[in-house]
């Protein structure tokens, strides 16, 4: 994928363009929902009252080919969302992956991460999308129960807004919550990263007991904060549960006292109970996936922050193998939010063939000087050319098979020994072994 400012919105756009036929199913999917409801009612009403079979065969065979509908229906919209998670992640993954390692060179505050792609892939693949998409359609099961009776429309309406007010409620109490408790999540899973890269560091200086103890510190908050939230919503989620069975009970009540008095029937009491919990089902289970929403959204958030701070790629030159001459010209480089540069003014030249060593104190630049020359750091100011091309106007990929850096910290990356020496391309094993001889 190319990494440009707009690939995040054209990958958003393309699973929003999904959306109309995933609501189009939907849609066919809620109204074959009342399969069940009107098929009690024609028992009860119909079959029970005159005896006949054969409309009981009937009722059951279009009953069943409707019910062989709503299955088809069902897979084929958790199929598309399915899909467009997936594309999601294969599309962003390997884009912000990149772009967190730039800034991590770079020193900049990393705002999001391959932890929002997943987030944002699993609010699509969970039932949380599908909850959001059939919650609608309580309003039209209400409706259903009010044309049985009005006194039952209003059980129903009542309940309605019972569970939409703890929805609300589990929303306005764990929305400022959840998105502390994710930054101070990643920012421990930051901290926990670089304790283990400065492992050499910390366990020389006899720094280990001190720097675990305050990563558990930070773990234990956002532990507590992660359970409390999870408390909450279960409260919630408990309180809806019960307020759902309570209503079963009320709308059976009202009704059987209805079917008394002459104005419902039998099939249309059984019949509301049964819609008025396809109408609450979704807004319970809006609530139960709100802590999912609520994670897709600050990821979608910070994911647009991210691809808003990516430059447009500039197309590259295809430049012919260099022979080497190096020129740096008023090189200079301040870290970021940092006033004093490490390195400023600096203007020197190589040939081929000649060989350069840098000495200096500790803190002198060095290193970043070395991390400019390979193109790992941007100069603030001035230029480093290779055979008269920025190193910047080359390609990383075509510019690094010319190029051998060791940094100051040599590990090797997860692989096989020759895999880290062909630098994970499709090596030739004869040249692989080759450098290794070479190497000693």
């Amino acid at each position: 994928m190319p990494k440009h400012p707009d690939a995040f919105k054209t990958v958003m756009t393309a699973v929003r363009r999904q959306l109309p036929a995933v609501f189009v199913l939907s849609c066919f999917v809620n109204i074959l929902l009342l399969v069940t409801a009107i098929y009690m009612l024609q028992i009860y009403d119909r079959v029970l009252s005159s005896g006949s079979l054969d409309t009981l065969v009937w009722l059951s065979v279009i009953a069943i080919f409707a019910i062989i509908i709503y299955g088809i229906l069902e897979q084929s919209r958790r199929m598309m969302l399915s899909r467009a998670a997936m594309y999601v992640e294969r599309e962003l993954n390997s884009t912000v992956l990149q772009k967190t390692m730039e800034r991590r060179l770079a020193g900049e505050e990393l705002v999001a991460g391959v932890r929002d792609v997943t987030d944002l892939r699993s609010f699509y693949q969970s039932d949380a999308m599908l909850a959001f998409l059939d919650a609608p359609w309580s309003a039209v099961f209400i409706i259903f129960i009010w044309n049985l009776h009005p006194a039952l429309g209003l059980v129903a309406c009542f309940g309605a807004a019972t569970l939409f007010f703890a929805a609300l409620v589990n929303d306005l109490l764990t929305r400022p919550r959840q998105r502390d408790a994710a930054a101070n999540a990643r920012a421990t899973n930051e901290a926990a990263i670089r304790y283990v890269n400065g492992g050499e560091t910390i366990a020389p200086l006899g720094m280990a007991k001190a720097i675990f103890a305050r990563w558990r510190a930070g773990q234990a908050v956002v532990r507590d904060s992660q359970q409390g939230l999870q408390e909450l919503t279960s409260k919630i989620l408990s309180f809806s549960r019960s307020v759902r069975m309570g209503l079963q009970m009320a709308i059976l009540g009202t009704g059987a006292y209805f079917v008394l008095a002459g104005e419902l029937t039998a099939g249309g009491m059984v019949a509301a109970s049964i819609i008025l919990g396809r109408a609450l089902a979704p807004i319970e289970r809006s609530t139960a996936a709100w802590s999912k929403f609520v994670a897709a959204r600050n990821a979608k958030r910070n994911l647009g922050q991210l691809f808003k701070q990516v430059q447009a790629e500039v197309p590259h030159v295809e430049l012919p193998r260099p022979q080497g001459e190096l020129r740096i010209e008023n090189l200079s480089y301040r870290a970021p939010k940092s006033v004093e540069p490490i390195l400023q003014g600096i203007d020197f030249g190589l040939e081929p063939g000649t060989a350069c060593a840098v000495i200096g104190p500790s803190g002198a630049g060095k290193s970043t000087l070395c991390r400019l020359l390979v193109g790992a750091w941007k100069p603030t100011i001035g230029h480093v050319r290779l055979d008269g091309a920025d190193v910047f106007s080359w390609e990383s990929v075509d510019l690094g098979k010319y190029i051998g850096y060791l940094p100051q910290k040599v590990e090797l990356f997860p692989g096989t020994i020759a895999e880290n020496i062909a630098r994970f391309r499709e090596g030739d094993d004869a040249a692989v072994i080759a450098a290794a001889n070479l190497a000693g």
